[in-house]
C-alpha cells in the first residue's frame, strides 16, 4: 500500500512539472478558467487512480471499474472542456475567432 501512495505522490509531481513546463512555452500564457479546469482534471485523474488501485487491493473489482468508468468519465470531460476553454482564448488572444473549430 505504501508503494501505491509514493506512485501516486511520483505522478502527481511528475503532473504539475508538465503542466508548469508545458506553460512556460506557450506563447500567450493560459487564462484563469484554464488553470481551473488543469489542475481539476489533474486532480480527479489522480483520485480515479488511486480509487481503483485501493480497490483492486481491497479485491473489490466492481468498485475498481465504477470508479473507472464515473472518475474517468469525468476526467475526460473535464480534459474536453479545458481543451475547448483553452483553444478559445488562445483563438481570441491571437484574434481570429475561428481558429481551432471544425469547418
Amino acid at each position: 500500500m505504501a508503494i501505491m501512495w509514493f506512485l501516486l505522490g511520483a505522478l502527481a509531481c511528475g503532473s504539475a512539472w508538465f503542466v508548469i513546463s508545458w506553460a512556460g512555452k506557450q506563447k500567450n500564457k493560459p487564462s484563469i478558467a484554464v488553470w481551473v479546469g488543469i489542475v481539476l482534471t489533474i486532480l480527479v485523474g489522480l483520485f480515479t487512480i488511486a480509487w481503483s488501485w485501493s480497490s483492486l487491493l481491497h479485491e473489490e473489482t466492481q468498485s475498481a471499474s465504477m470508479g473507472l468508468v464515473v472518475f474517468g468519465g469525468i476526467t475526460i470531460l473535464l480534459f474536453i472542456i479545458t481543451s475547448a476553454l483553452n483553444r478559445r482564448s488562445q483563438s481570441k488572444i491571437s484574434g481570429d475567432s475561428n481558429k481551432g473549430l471544425p469547418s
